[in-house]
């Protein structure tokens, strides 16, 4: 609800809030498994969550970059103690996390 649904809207279906004031669609984010033959896309929704995958519509890519926002969050929540891998550990965490509430709003 804090990364996505301002845009994706809180069922995933695009419609969120800001959807009206893009310039572009924005994606309907329950149906990635069906626009994949069947299979819910894992690695390609990590890397675009992350960053390393652009998406048009989200303009530069430094918006949004969740992977860059997790590992903020990581160092943040450690007190500047963490050490890189760790920091990297708790962003993968957040990440996976939010591809399985993605995945969950898959439709059938």
């Amino acid at each position: 609800m804090d990364s996505c649904a301002s845009c994706h809207g809180e069922d995933g279906k695009g419609y969120g809030p800001v959807a009206g004031f893009l310039k572009q669609k924005v994606a309907d984010l329950t149906v990635l498994a069906k626009n994949s033959g069947g299979v819910f896309p894992f690695a390609r929704a990590c890397d675009v969550i992350d960053g390393r995958q652009s998406i048009a519509a989200h303009g530069p890519r430094d918006m949004p970059i969740w992977g860059k926002e997790y590992s903020g969050q990581g160092e943040k929540h450690s007190g500047g103690y963490a050490t890189a891998e760790e920091v990297n550990s708790f962003a993968r965490g957040r990440i996976i996390a939010l591809i399985g509430y993605v995945y969950s709003l898959q439709t059938k």
